[in-house]
């Protein structure tokens, strides 16, 4: 009997080894990379900064390019952000005002300075282009991580380790899927792939010239490519500012109007 028990032991002994040696080697679930990596991108702390956008047609040529400001800043009901049109004059004006609430569910409004209307924008317009750009509306605010995740696996991509993630997204009426590449270092994201609902790869998301800013590693230049079209936008970002002090009622819909006249990302004097 002795004998016995002290097999069992032995064996419970043995079990918990290799359970406890299995977790220590693995990665971490798809779940929590997503997270991470949201995290990462979008730091609580609040934050001001400007962006140049450059759009080009199919042979690469350019043909807009426009300057905007934009305010990030997390409230008690949620983060808030905030993009101002700056240059050319065409577009001067033009807000866009994203809430994402605590469940990662987003509520936008747009501003159009030559009809004079605040409009709240519904589920579908998320979809519909940036002003004319290859960023749909959702792709300017928050990166959605609504889904369902897999992860696929370690992948190197141009030199950096990074997880490979499969998303499928809540809402499918524009991606069947979405594939994301997270830094393991950093657990920034790299490139995203988005898949159309047929399954073919339609637009790549690149975050690219990642620098330290305030102890914050944030990529100064994005690009999103249409891979069917050939057409492409990207933006650089500049003028970061991590722990800005913002007026919280320059997120409130009822003052998009006034937009250009809070100046909480100013331009230095000559641009």
């Amino acid at each position: 009997m002795k004998l016995r028990i002290t097999g069992i032991v032995f064996a419970l002994a043995l079990l918990s080894f290799q359970v406890c040696g299995a977790g220590a080697g693995e990665a971490p679930d798809a779940d929590s990379i997503m997270k991470e990596m949201k995290d990462a991108l979008e730091p609580e702390i609040a934050s001001t900064r400007t962006l140049k956008f450059t759009i080009m047609d199919e042979k690469g040529a350019v043909t807009n390019t426009w300057i905007a400001r934009e305010g990030r800043m997390e409230l008690s009901n949620g983060k808030r952000t905030l993009l101002v049109m700056l240059q050319p004059e065409e577009v001067k004006g033009v807000a866009r005002l994203v809430w994402e609430k605590e469940g990662g569910e987003s509520v936008q409004w747009m501003y159009l300075p030559a009809l004079k209307r605040i409009r709240e924008m519904g589920p579908i317009d998320s979809y519909d282009s940036f002003q004319g750009t290859d960023f749909t509306n959702s792709d300017i605010g928050f990166i959605s991580v609504r889904g369902t995740h897999t992860l696929l696996g370690e992948t190197n991509h141009k030199g950096t380790t990074a997880y490979s993630i499969e998303t499928v997204p809540v809402q499918k009426e524009k991606f069947s899927k979405i594939i994301t590449m997270v830094a393991k270092d950093s657990f920034l994201p790299l490139e995203r792939d988005m898949y159309d609902v047929n399954g073919v790869l339609w637009k790549t998301h690149f975050f690219e010239d990642v620098t330290v800013i305030n102890n914050i590693a944030t990529p100064l230049a994005v690009r999103m490519v249409d891979v069917q079209t050939k057409t492409s936008t990207a933006y650089k970002v500049d003028h970061v500012c991590y722990g800005a002090v913002i007026p919280s009622e320059i997120f409130e819909p009822k003052n998009l109007a006034n937009a250009l006249q809070f100046d909480f990302c100013p331009l230095p004097t000559g641009e």
